[in-house]
């Protein structure tokens, strides 16, 4: 049931006007018969029949509420044929195909014809005139219904025979293409991307057996054995394929199938006969279909009721299956006088829905390996990183000397007097100052530049593309910021320190002066200084190796020509005449 929802796009709506069921056929003039609609003449079925020119006499009443209508369309929802001429009255109303040669395939296409203005109503005579290569017949009975009242139903109809599948080819070429493409970068499931994304190049060859052609580019019987053949090798490919991805290997059955599909492509290419000979060979070797889908959707339900991750597949498969099969009954077995393949459309189904699922699966891939890479730089970035403050550690310059560009600089700086810290407050509050001094360094520079703790108080700022005009005034804030700040202590906090802690006035007491170069606290407050020194590196290259621990080495130096001048300020090599912009006890 749920396969004839394919089927209903051929009837005819409710208003329209039938052409009398009743049809004279004549071949070359010759009368074959009478008989009801629909009519199929076929090589397929009758081993007597002769290609030739097909006569088809029909009748249609036209009555009185038709009387006026301007717009109305004759339409033959599937013949079968090569081609196709219409009259009415005599009068010819149009052709489909090429009527000379037959070197056309319409047959699975919508034909509309519109009929003349100002019909009369009554009985009007119809003749349809089909080139019968290898069949003919009108397999659909013909009506007319209102062009203007029905043109979004037209229009349907014709994209649903003929433009959808065209559609479809160009989808199924794309994805094919990218699919093959993953094939050659993908190494875990090379050979299934490359044999789906061969079958899918196959089905789209094969589809345009469905299409309206007007003339076709090879001969009828050439272009009948490409396409035949090609469901054949795309049956072949698929069964692979599939079992590729379900991590199977080629078992005898399924070595059996594959041979199968192979000797019927191999047999239709190779067969000498006419297109008469070539019709009645693919009726027999679409049997072959049947097995092989079958086998295929044995294992692909099996592995999806285990796993659940193919369902993408099985639907394919299974529409495959169910509209290969139903054809088959109908025209090899049943063999009624009129019927509507629906097989291609399972063909689109299953090659669309198999190169999805690649793309999916290949994305889902890409998705992990993302994640990893991301989580993979997550870890490197937690290593590259000082566990107290949050800055970066000495791991870092490898990473960043190799691609360093000129122009950089480099500040050098450490706490001045930061043992005495530690012994006075302890080392919970010298953290605390460490853990301050990067917050402040973070406030007075650029996102892209970096923060190095190279040692226990000491740090290191690489400042990207910074002439060293800038790297002093950033100095000069960052030495002023830090002279001026005053870190408030929790009562019992001073005095806590461990060895050397003896020293320590007691917290009632005035506090000592520790000296110019740093700023102690009284009670609970205390401050501390910096000094820092500057080198530039010049140039528009990239900086070497050598470079950098030449650059590194002069900042180094101009921080102890800093505390040799006094502390709490910087110096910068290349002004060594320059006085401090920091002046001591600021």
């Amino acid at each position: 049931a749920v396969l004839e929802v394919f089927i209903l796009a051929y009837r005819p709506p409710k208003d329209a006007l039938l052409v009398e069921p009743e049809v004279s056929y004549f071949r070359d003039d010759i009368l074959l018969g009478r008989q009801n609609l629909p009519l199929l003449l076929s090589s397929g079925g009758d081993p007597h029949f002769i290609s030739g020119k097909y006569s088809f006499e029909l009748r249609l009443f036209l009555p009185e509420s038709t009387n006026g209508s301007t717009r109305m369309v004759l339409v033959f929802p599937q013949i079968s044929g090569s081609s196709l001429e219409v009259f009415i009255d005599g009068e010819k109303l149009g052709s489909r195909g090429d009527p000379a040669s037959g070197q056309s395939s319409i047959w699975n296409s919508i034909h509309q014809f519109c009929l003349p203005e100002g019909l009369p109503a009554g009985l009007h005579f119809l003749e349809a005139r089909i080139q019968g290569t290898y069949e003919a017949g009108i397999v659909a009975i013909p009506y007319v219904v209102e062009a203007d009242t029905n043109s979004l139903r037209l229009f349907l109809l014709d994209f649903f025979t003929n433009y959808s599948i065209w559609l479809s080819i160009g989808c199924i070429l794309i994805v094919s293409l990218i699919v093959l493409s993953m094939g050659f970068f993908n190494e875990k499931s090379r050979t299934a991307n490359l044999l789906l994304g061969l079958a899918g190049l196959a089905v789209s060859v094969f589809l345009t057996d469905f299409v309206y052609i007007e003339r076709l580019p090879m001969s009828l019987v050439a272009f009948k054995k490409l396409v035949v053949a090609l469901r054949h090798f795309s049956v072949a490919c698929f069964t692979i394929a599939y079992l590729r991805l379900l991590a199977k290997g080629l078992s005898l059955a399924a070595k059996a199938f594959v041979a199968l599909q192979l000797a019927c492509f191999v047999l239709v290419i190779v067969y000498p006969g006419d297109i008469v000979a070539i019709k009645r060979l693919y009726s027999i070797t679409f049997l072959g279909f049947i097995p092989s889908l079958l086998y295929l959707l044995y294992k692909v339900i099996r592995h999806t009721a285990e796993t659940g991750d193919l369902s993408i597949l099985l639907f394919g498969i299974l529409v495959v299956f169910l509209s290969a099969g139903r054809d088959i009954v109908v025209m090899v077995i049943l063999r009624p006088e009129g019927f509507i393949l629906i097989s291609h459309y399972g063909f689109i189904v299953l090659a669309l829905s198999s190169c999805v699922f690649v793309v999916n699966d290949s994305l889902r891939q890409y998705r992990n390996l993302a994640f990893e890479r991301e989580r993979a730089a997550a870890f490197r970035e937690e290593a590259l990183r000082d566990e107290l403050t949050g800055c970066y550690n000495r791991k870092l310059l490898p990473f960043v000397t190799d691609n360093l560009a000129k122009p950089y600089s480099l500040l050098v700086f450490d706490i001045d007097d930061f043992k005495r810290i530690n012994d006075r407050f302890g080392h919970e509050t010298g953290d605390a100052v460490l853990k301050e001094l990067v917050r402040m360094a973070g406030r007075n520079i650029r996102s892209h530049d970096y923060i190095v703790r190279t040692g226990g108080d000491e740090f290191l700022i690489i400042l990207r593309s910074c002439p060293l005009k800038i790297a002093c005034f950033l100095a000069e804030r960052l030495v002023a910021e830090a002279s001026s700040f005053v870190m408030t202590l929790p009562p019992g906090r001073v005095g806590e320190g461990g060895a050397g802690a003896g020293t320590v006035p007691d917290p009632g007491a005035p506090s000592q002066s520790a000296g110019a170069a740093s700023r102690e606290a009284t009670d609970s407050m205390l401050r501390f200084t910096v000094s820092m020194g500057i080198a530039s590196c010049a140039g528009e290259r990239v900086s070497t190796q050598e470079e950098f621990a030449s650059t590194l080495r002069g900042a180094d130096a101009e921080m102890y020509r800093a505390k040799n001048q006094g502390k709490n300020r910087w110096c910068a090599a290349g002004l060594e005449d320059r006085p401090s912009l920091v002046q001591n006890g600021a």
